[in-house]
């Protein structure tokens, strides 16, 4: 997804693209695109930076971490990103300059945002997935997913490991 910085006007240039699985690329493991994501926005350009603003929408397919079945996540993000000008000869080094965390490079006449789009959803994505937040996950015995019914196993009560710190408090106080 590319912008041709002399094409933008000085009034702004408005984005609207389709970004598909090929073209985005999510390399995340346990997490699949599900449909297109929608990128509406706006590219405004100052003296030198390029301010992209927008909105990114679509959806994930993920695994729940508690009871394993798949489902949707949906995405609704907001981009707000400034691109500074850097030299082709510059190398990777200009790039540990301070400029804040919504700061990013771009190099001749050209702003590639995929990249940024990535980051942010990569950003976003919750640690262990949840297909709700009230998921009761599975039975640690059997494996019954316990949203579905009530587990049949027998929910017999083994020895706490907090029983041997309790009679130690007992001995200690002299009960």
């Amino acid at each position: 997804m590319r912008i041709r910085v002399d094409n933008i006007p000085e009034k702004g240039k408005p984005i609207e693209e389709s970004i598909d699985a090929a073209a985005a690329a999510l390399d995340i493991p346990g997490y699949s695109l599900v449909e297109p994501l929608a990128f509406a926005g706006r590219a405004v350009r100052t003296a030198e930076d390029v301010h992209v603003y927008g909105r990114l929408e679509g959806a994930l397919e993920s695994q729940c971490g508690r009871c394993l079945n798949s489902f949707r996540l949906p995405l609704d993000l907001t981009l707000e990103v400034v691109f500074a000008p850097r030299e082709e000869s510059a190398g990777e080094e200009s790039e540990d300059l301070e400029l804040g965390p919504e700061t990013s490079y771009y190099c001749g006449d050209s702003i590639e945002l995929l990249r940024e789009i990535k980051e942010l959803i990569l950003v976003n994505l919750p640690i262990k997935p949840v297909c709700r937040a009230d998921c009761k996950g599975l039975c640690p015995q059997c494996g019954a997913d316990l949203n579905t019914s009530p587990c049949r196993c027998e929910q017999s009560k083994g020895p706490s490991p907090f029983d041997k710190l309790r009679d130690l408090k007992f001995k200690l106080e002299g009960k």
